[in-house]
């Protein structure tokens, strides 16, 4: 995450033990954390700098070594078998995805990395709902399409609010995502994939049980966004 996004987790529950056994003295201290913390959300620029290519192969490497990440992987992937996903794949999208670069020999004793598209791809994802759960197919490493098309990395588009919500942006962050406006989304497909929920926030407030509802007619940006790069769509 940001600034104190690996820290605040373990200062929280400090803060909570401290309070316990000293009183005034942690709560005052616990005081100008908060304030710390809420004062970095004006000036962290994380939401707003799209990860190089290097850096995205670099965090998903990490959740395949890191033993931490693999629990949380297991956590998060075994919650997403309650609402269980399938991936179908149209014949000219299989094609545009199997056209590959040509694989590169890393610095690290010679191993080589899985051969990443040829092609930039923008997906658009509807319905959002409550929460836009099909995102989670294009935002964890262990997903369906992550493991048919190994090489494919992609950025996610999240609201502008979201990345000033203490703790959530954190969460967001985590998970690869960078605010949604159209400057940061325009950086971030220079430098590869990219994912968005189009409906956005509207789309989420007209969620219904049981009907399908898409608002599409006034969100043509990303459309635009697509052919100014030369993105599949």
């Amino acid at each position: 995450g940001g600034l104190f996004g690996l820290v605040a987790p373990a200062l929280g529950l400090l803060y909570v033990v401290a309070r316990g056994s000293f009183g005034g003295v942690a709560s005052a201290a616990g005081l100008a954390f908060v304030v710390a913390y809420v004062a970095s959300l004006a000036v962290d620029d994380a939401p707003r700098r799209p990860p190089s290519p290097e850096a995205r192969e670099a965090a998903f490497l990490q959740s395949r070594t890191s033993r931490l990440e693999r629990l949380a992987m297991a956590f998060w992937t075994s919650s997403f078998s309650y609402f269980p996903t399938s991936l179908v794949v149209a014949p000219e999208a299989a094609a545009a995805f199997a056209e590959k670069e040509e694989e590169e020999e890393s610095s690290n004793g010679g191993a080589t990395h899985a051969k990443k598209p040829k092609r930039k791809f923008l997906f658009a994802v509807h319905p959002h709902g409550i929460h836009c759960w099909p995102l989670n197919m294009l935002s964890f490493p262990d997903s369906e399409l992550n493991r048919r098309f190994p090489g494919l990395r992609a950025t996610g588009l999240a609201a502008s609010i979201m990345f000033r919500l203490p703790v959530i942006r954190e969460l967001f962050l985590w998970s690869g995502y960078v605010d949604a406006s159209r400057a940061v989304a325009a950086r971030a497909l220079d430098h590869g994939s990219l994912f968005v929920c189009t409906g956005g926030e509207r789309e989420a407030l007209a969620t219904t049980p049981g009907v399908d509802r898409v608002v599409l007619a006034t969100r043509k940006g990303f459309v635009k966004l697509a052919i100014q790069k030369g993105a599949d769509l």
